[in-house]
């Protein structure tokens, strides 16, 4: 009864299910610095496989996520710095 709910669903929303093998490529080509930024969005807005488009989707949500708290903290270190006179530039 499961394998029949499986291929329901399937053939509904048309996809396949990634293989180990897919993910593995997936996860190679993810590693490669700057192209890693490209296919995220490629794959999160431009790809039909709706698994490989979700964890793109998913993992750029984090990123910026990341992103917007290091820039939060980034930004609270030079105003404290700021305010200790750490860059003052008379002797």
């Amino acid at each position: 009864m499961q394998n029949e709910t499986t291929s329901e669903y399937s053939a509904q929303y048309n996809h396949k299910e990634m293989t180990t093998k897919s993910w593995v490529g997936t996860i190679l080509l993810l590693m490669i610095p700057l192209v890693n930024l490209v296919l995220l969005f490629v794959w999160g807005f431009g790809s039909e496989n709706s698994q490989r488009k979700n964890y793109s989707r998913a993992t750029l949500i984090v990123m910026g996520i990341v992103l917007a708290v290091y820039l939060v903290i980034f930004v609270i270190f030079f105003i404290l710095a700021g305010m200790a006179g750490g860059f003052s530039t008379s002797p």
